[in-house]
């Protein structure tokens, strides 16, 4: 896995690159999650309802079905907490910054990425897939790309106007090349059609996104 970098080319260790979401954070993740799972499965009337065992021990990964495997099952499993890191960012924008397209490129972000997990976690509903075991699991959130740490979450959220634009550019470049990575593990080795397509637009829009936040950010 690659190090995150500053534009500038230094390293932050301990600041702002992959790191592991632990303590308070991992359980809100996780129980985030499970209410949109569970919220999905209530809603999804044409499958019959989908439900989602939650586990104490280990997870209750179906993977038995013939249209998607185990790397389709992870996929959804990391990249659902990695896309709600991501409109957490993306919601500090808008009282912290007053920048037009600063503004307009976080909500796309954060609608995008926000039904993105709708359906996301409508798949894992489906295959029986427990959020909890991997999302309070410190050392599993450890091979996501691009996560942010705590700290650098917080510090982030203390910075306004230009300082705010500047770190929150660089810091949500690092987390769309984390997410590219993902989907393109997933294109590599899995075999459901949804997530294939998904991770598809993932590599077109992030990668667009990315160029543009580059070009925000050069003199």
């Amino acid at each position: 896995m690659k190090a995150t970098t500053s534009p500038a080319g230094s390293r932050h260790p301990g600041h702002w690159s992959r790191a592991v979401p632990t303590g308070r954070r991992a359980l809100a993740i996780g129980a985030l999650l499970l209410v949109v799972l569970t919220g999905c499965g209530d809603a999804d009337d044409d499958s019959g309802g989908r439900t989602v065992a939650a586990t104490t021990g280990g997870s209750a990964v179906a993977t038995s079905q013939a249209d998607h495997d185990e790397a389709d099952v992870r996929f959804s499993m990391m990249m659902v907490p990695h896309h709600l890191q991501a409109v957490e960012m993306a919601n500090l924008v808008t009282t912290r910054s007053t920048d037009p397209d600063l503004l307009a490129l976080a909500a796309r972000i954060a609608e995008a990425q926000s039904s993105e997990v709708a359906e996301m976690t409508g798949w894992l509903g489906e295959w029986g897939a427990s959020p909890d075991e991997h999302l309070s699991d410190s050392e599993h959130m450890a091979g996501m790309e691009g996560m942010m740490t705590d700290d650098a979450l917080r510090t982030l959220a203390t910075l306004q106007g230009d300082a705010f634009r500047t770190e929150w550019l660089t810091m949500m470049i690092a987390h769309h090349e984390g997410a590219l990575d993902l989907a393109g593990s997933v294109l590599a080795s899995g075999t459901h059609a949804g997530t294939k397509e998904l991770a598809t637009a993932v590599l077109r829009t992030q990668q667009q996104e990315i160029d543009e936040m580059r070009a925000m950010l050069a003199p």
